[in-house]
């Protein structure tokens, strides 16, 4: 007999049923997995839960819900999926997805789940198997996030907001300085709708070359170049908004932009990756600027890294130039 998975197929070499197929054995080994275990035959029937898999659904008597199709015990948006997972195994097919279901007592509870072909010895699939695991807690602290972010990001908004009155109200108290005023308050307008562009519409396509212009529009000496129509997915788009907001307010602060001096960013596609250069000359690290080697840039290296990609800063003969590379 072979060992069985929770993403391969289990395949029975002694025989042509369960419990034909050192049943006591096979039922041992299903009850140590932590995970809600199920056999189902070929047309998606119950035949057996392990004893896990019972205390995760809240299932008191399994002789309730044995013989009935499985997808029955499913919310009905997520039946049809049930069932293409079934079918898929039934032709000889593993499958994976991850959907909500509450338990019998009406717990929520989310799963993620595999299901798989039985084979007997002659490659015949006579029974299915399906390994749910509760993830639940997982998509809690997932939606604790992106509630928390939602609030970052209405929190941010109300900033630029605020921000532009105070500019804009100043410049009355202030006639001489009305036109820096509105300059700034159009900056903080750009960053509010790259912000929204960015963060707040994440299904809507986005072009590097649209990202770029978002991203550079508060700053007048940007100077950016990139391939037309270059599409970029959310997660690249974020940490390409991060980097280049990073940069341009440390540049704002100690470098080229400080000097009212131009900035070069270029961006580039080779071998199955997004390079963006970001170069500014005639600048000297300050000592304690975030360029050296802060707490910004380990931000940005670090999201780099969980999509695939790397930053790097160099220093060297009065040029600074940062180095963001993600898979295209």
């Amino acid at each position: 007999m072979q060992t069985a998975t929770p993403h391969d197929p289990l395949t029975l070499e002694l025989g042509t049923s369960f419990a034909e197929v050192s049943g006591n054995l096979m039922i041992s080994l299903l009850e140590q997995s932590q995970d809600c275990v199920k056999l189902l035959d070929t047309d998606g029937k119950l035949g057996f839960m392990n004893r896990n898999g019972r205390c995760s659904l809240e299932i008191d008597d399994f002789c309730a819900v044995e013989g009935q199709h499985w997808w029955n015990l499913w919310p009905d948006e997520a039946k049809p999926v049930v069932r293409r997972a079934v079918e898929d195994a039934k032709n000889g097919k593993d499958s994976r997805f991850e959907a909500f279901c509450p338990t019998i007592k009406g717990t929520p509870r989310w799963w993620d789940v595999t299901v798989s072909p039985v084979r007997d010895n002659a490659g015949t699939i006579f029974q299915l198997v399906s390994f749910s695991r509760d993830v639940t807690e997982q998509v809690k602290a997932h939606e604790a996030l992106e509630i928390l972010a939602l609030e970052m990001r209405h929190r941010l908004r109300n900033a630029f907001t605020v921000s532009s009155a105070i500019a804009l109200v100043s410049a009355k108290v202030a006639p001489e300085h009305s036109d820096f005023a509105r300059d700034l308050a159009n900056r903080y307008a750009a960053l509010a709708q790259a912000q929204t562009q960015m963060l707040e519409r994440p299904d809507q396509a986005l072009a590097l070359s649209d990202l770029l212009e978002i991203m550079t529009a508060p700053y007048a000496l940007i100077d950016w170049d990139c391939p037309p129509d270059l599409p970029v997915d959310e997660r690249n788009a974020k940490v390409i908004a991060l980097a280049i907001g990073e940069l341009a307010t440390n540049s704002m602060k100690y470098g080229a932009l400080s000097f009212s001096n131009a900035v070069q960013l270029d961006g580039t596609v080779a071998d199955g990756q997004l390079c963006l250069v970001w170069l500014e000359v005639d600048v000297a690290p300050p000592e304690q600027c975030d360029e050296a080697g802060g707490s910004g840039h380990l931000l940005i290296d670090r999201m780099a890294k969980v999509y695939g990609g790397s930053f790097a800063v160099d220093w060297s003969a009065a040029r600074l130039t940062a180095t963001l590379r993600l898979p295209a």
